[in-house]
């Protein structure tokens, strides 16, 4: 389906270009388009990208504040695993989206978010939470690094999110989520996570030469997901 491919991307070199994008675009789309392919296959690819995005610049991994994140990205991980069997969803895509506006909106003051040890947590527990549920789990993190350098949150962030794509993976098989049949079915959405990704180095350069960094495409990309998953349960 040429609308999927052009979908995924479109994603991969928004994410490989901010550092978030990926799931934020595609799996709202693909949930109308191709319910299937979420939210398992969209976080097998995920992880892919964002391994490929941690390798071009792993220089600016910041290990130990990655460390507490994916800490508390276990940890949302597995409260998603627990109740995600037993509740319906349509619920916390919504109180997500309130949840990211607020913080955009407090973005856009003079409030400033910085990656402390108490953010970097909470951000990792609710980025498990979201992105083991919607295949959107980006946007708290992401909002934690809007203040930060091009290359740190690119790096950092796809460190984060290739490994806590993983745990979320393993929690989706855990529970009867994932199948081998379904990453199997997902090898013929590569090519274009691959093309997106070419097309990223392109953009890279545009996106560090602004003078107000990363932090405006950033919170843009973080909006229109709060946007997508509000809108969700009417499409």
């Amino acid at each position: 389906m040429p609308v999927v491919w052009v979908i995924v991307a479109t994603g991969a070199a928004l994410q490989a270009s901010v550092g978030i994008g990926f799931g934020v675009l595609s799996a709202p789309l693909l949930a109308i388009l191709a319910p299937e392919l979420v939210p398992g296959p969209v976080l097998l690819l995920g992880l892919l990208l964002a391994a490929m995005t941690t390798t071009r610049e792993f220089r600016s991994v910041h290990v130990g504040e990655l460390g507490l994140a994916i800490s508390g990205r276990i940890a949302g991980t597995l409260a998603a695993g627990a109740v995600i069997v037993a509740l319906p969803l349509s619920v916390f895509g919504s109180l997500f989206a309130l949840m990211i506006l607020a913080a955009i909106a407090l973005s856009m003051t003079r409030w400033r978010l910085l990656p402390t040890p108490r953010n970097l947590l909470a951000a990792g527990l609710a980025s498990g939470f979201m992105g083991t549920i919607t295949s959107v789990g980006a946007p708290p993190m992401a909002l934690v690094y809007q203040n930060m350098p091009g290359p740190k949150v690119r790096a950092t962030m796809g460190a984060f999110l290739m490994l806590g794509a993983a745990f979320s993976l393993v929690t989706l098989a855990v529970v009867g989520r994932f199948t081998l049949a379904q990453a199997v079915s997902t090898a013929w959405l590569v090519p274009p996570v691959l093309l997106g990704f070419a097309l990223s180095r392109y953009l890279v350069r545009h996106v560090d030469k602004s003078k107000r960094g990363i932090k405006p495409a950033v919170l843009a990309v973080s909006a229109i997901a709060a946007v997508m998953l509000l809108l969700k349960p009417l499409l």
